[in-house]
This record gives C-alpha cells, sequence and structure tokens, in this order.
C-alpha cells in the first residue's frame, strides 16, 4: 500500500467511525426514548406461540411459521434436540466450538458424544467425511458456522453435499455469526433438506449478547418434539421489543457491515504493523495465538484499559495463550492495539 492510499485509507476510516457511532447512538437515543413505552408493555404477557416474530422471520425465508421456534439461548435448543435423540445413538461435536455445548451432552448418558478437533477448513472437510462414513449410528453432528473461535467457516456447497450424502444424520448448524457472510447461510435450505437444523441467534451482530435472543427453523418433524419440551412463555416481553425493533432494520445491517469491513482493514493492518501474524477472519472476531503470558496480560487489559477479551483455555484443545478478540468500535479496538503493542 503506498503512503497515498494509506492516508486515504486512514481518512475513510476515521469518518465512518464517528459516521457509525453517531448512527449507533442516534439509533439507541431513539430507542431509549421508548423506554416509558416499554415499561408500560411489560406489564402484558408475551404472545405464548410468537406468531408475529414468526411471520416476520418468515418473510426472508421459503418455510412456514410452523417450522420456527423462539428461544433466548441456543443451548436451550440442543439441549431439547439432545433429550429427543433415540438411546445409544451417537452425536459429533465439531471442535473447538463454545464449551457449553460439550457440557450439555451429559444431559443424556445412553447418548455416545464425540468430537473432532481442526484448525484448518481443509482438516475439518477430511475428519467430518471420515467420520460420517465409518459411524454407522450417528445421528447427530453439530457444527458452528462460522466458527467460534477459530472463525472459520465451512462453504454452504460442502454442508450441502454432506446433507445429500447422509441424510440419515441430523445435521445442526449453529449460524450464530452468519450474518457477517450471509451468503453462506443455510437457511434457504432448510425447506428442501429434512434433516438440517439451523440455529440463528442475532444479537452478536447487532451488540445484544445479553439478550440472548434466537431461533431455530427445520422441515423436520422432529421439531414437534422439541417444542413439547419448551417452557411457556420462553420468549419474554422486552426480547420481543428488542427483536422487532432491530431485526426489519436493514439500513443498520447495511451500515453495520460497512463498518465492520473497514474496522477489520484497519485492525489487520496494525496487527502486521506490529508483527503479528493472523489469518483472514470473515467474522468480526479474531483469535490470536500465542499471546506470551495471556493471563497476565487479560489482567492488564481489565485494570489499566477497562475492557475484557476472551482467553480460549476452555475451548476443546485450545490454550491460554489464545486470544479472541471481537471488534466493535474503533475506539476500543485502538485501546487494544496500543495495549499489545505495549504488552
Amino acid at each position: 500500500m503506498t503512503m497515498k492510499s494509506g492516508i486515504c485509507m486512514e481518512k475513510e476510516t476515521t469518518n465512518l467511525a464517528r459516521g457509525g457511532v453517531l448512527y449507533f447512538k442516534n439509533l439507541f437515543m431513539d430507542t431509549l426514548s421508548q423506554i416509558n413505552r416499554l415499561i408500560k408493555i411489560l406489564k402484558y404477557y408475551p404472545e405464548l406461540e410468537c406468531l408475529i416474530l414468526k411471520s416476520l422471520i418468515a418473510q426472508n425465508c421459503v418455510l412456514k411459521e410452523k417450522n420456527f421456534l423462539l428461544e433466548n439461548e441456543s443451548l436451550e435448543l440442543a439441549k431439547f434436540f439432545l433429550i429427543n435423540l433415540s438411546p445409544k445413538s451417537k452425536t459429533l461435536l465439531s471442535e473447538p466450538n463454545f464449551v457449553g455445548y460439550k457440557k450439555i451432552t451429559y444431559l443424556r448418558k445412553n447418548i455416545n458424544i464425540f468430537q473432532i478437533f481442526a484448525l484448518r477448513q481443509e482438516d475439518i472437510f477430511k475428519k467430518l467425511e471420515s467420520f460420517l462414513k465409518k459411524e454407522k449410528r450417528l445421528k447427530g453432528v453439530i457444527i458452528f458456522n462460522p466458527n467460534n473461535p477459530t472463525r472459520k467457516i465451512l462453504k454452504k456447497i460442502f454442508l450441502k453435499q454432506l446433507i445429500t450424502l447422509y441424510d440419515n444424520v441430523y445435521l445442526i448448524i449453529n449460524e450464530t455469526f452468519i450474518d457477517l457472510v450471509e451468503k453462506e447461510s443455510l437457511m434457504s435450505e432448510a425447506k428442501g433438506f429434512q434433516s438440517l437444523f439451523v440455529f440463528r441467534f442475532f444479537t452478536k451482530f447487532y451488540g445484544f449478547a445479553g439478550a440472548k435472543v434466537g431461533y431455530i427453523l427445520t422441515s423436520n418433524k422432529l421439531l414437534e418434539e422439541v417444542k413439547k419440551c419448551l417452557l411457556a412463555w420462553n420468549f419474554n416481553t422486552f426480547l420481543f421489543f428488542i427483536f422487532k425493533r432491530f431485526f426489519q432494520n436493514e439500513e443498520l445491517k447495511r451500515d453495520s457491515l460497512k463498518y465492520s469491513a473497514v474496522l477489520k482493514v484497519f485492525f489487520k493492518r496494525q496487527l502486521y504493523n506490529l508483527g503479528i501474524f493472523s489469518l483472514l477472519s470473515l467474522t468480526n472476531f479474531y483469535l490470536l495465538i500465542r499471546i506470551l503470558d495471556s493471563e497476565n496480560f487479560l489482567f492488564y487489559l481489565l485494570s489499566e484499559k477497562k475492557f475484557f477479551v476472551r482467553i480460549c483455555y476452555n475451548f476443546h484443545k485450545l490454550v491460554s495463550s489464545n486470544i479472541r478478540v471481537s471488534l466493535k468500535y474503533f475506539k476500543n479496538t485502538k485501546l487494544f492495539l496500543e495495549a499489545l503493542k505495549e504488552w
């Protein structure tokens, strides 16, 4: 990159950062102005079947409202799915992924849980295919796509091949971070493949990780059995408000994707300047490896810089020197880079 183009990128980055932050501030201020209205509706029970929200989702999908279940936690949906598997069946977890998925497998002691671990994309393909070929009692495969924390993504064309060849195996795809690479989503394939279950959780993309708003979609009849396990009013009035407020905001999504793209270019360039290597990320987070004395580095970030990054020691086969960094705002990203340089 020439100095001239570097200056242009810096200006673009700065302008977009200011515009992005201003946009988000205006949006949140507008949302906060409706708090009184929200307080008023909180005295009512939420809609039991979530039909209004299901109809919103169905507008962007080939499936009908009956093919959706709304829930505030992907682990709950995965838990109820496992409960309904036949005894002595086998389930495969593609690792590394969120540690909670391994924990819920202990709910069914008569189900065998297997794990395959791979950091390189080509290794994931090979190991998945190899395992599917040899395991005759395999009933379910759980995959995070894109993967958390490695930010790797399995292409739609490959996953469709797996579904076609092994249509007797349930394929559970958690698409929590797919908004950043929407073209690889399998939502549009759920109607044609009975064995496909797609989990979507939009709160990470919109910065509402604590709200836990999401849903599962499938054309498989097993959904009715999963539905029987769900508690009544599992989707509260506040989540209804948040979901409806942001789900249909296409302008916010477009601006967020543009903001994220420029932020990633800035972050990658700064890592290069610091001599830190990082692979291409299609998501808004990066996995950094071999960070020396990472636990003390985490304490340093908390005590001196007042923010938190994730150490990955509790992910399968990852260690404390691996840290995951999520990119949200330029201000925080610059603080992290400064701290990394100082460290």
